[in-house]
């Protein structure tokens, strides 16, 4: 899982400054930081980055889980929700489609990573 391409998709500022600061560190490329869902279709569209890093609470019109629903439906792109209020099973139950990959704020490194690498690389076939 060397360098991915990662749209951050966040509205609060500070948090996603440090997003950025921990990406960078690990090793991966920031193609982008947006604040809105729409924002988030667009350059989705346009960058096609490997991963999308989704706040699932957004200001504007589309919140991060339509977002983020419609980046996987379109694009096929994995997406990784943060978020401070929910775990897996209230994203399940506010529909969004199995599989949820998510990040529980506050975050650190080490679980960025393995969340990260659990989107962007193939389940191994073989028992280990």
């Amino acid at each position: 899982m060397a360098g991915a391409s990662i749209l951050v998709v966040e509205d609060e500022r500070i948090i996603a400054a440090h997003l950025q600061h921990l990406l960078l560190r690990m090793g991966h490329n920031v193609v982008a930081i947006v604040t809105s869902g729409r924002e988030a279709l667009d350059k989705a569209a346009a960058l096609r980055p490997e991963v999308v890093l989704m706040d699932v609470k957004l200001r504007g019109e589309m919140g991060g889980l339509e977002a983020g629903e419609s980046i996987r439906a379109q694009w096929h792109i994995p997406v990784i929700y943060m978020t401070a209020y929910t775990g897996a099973a209230a994203l399940a139950d506010a529909g969004v489609a199995p599989p949820i990959l998510y990040i529980s704020k506050p975050f650190d490194a080490e679980h960025i990573h393995t969340v990260l690498r659990m989107a962007l690389e193939p389940p191994s076939s073989e028992p280990r």
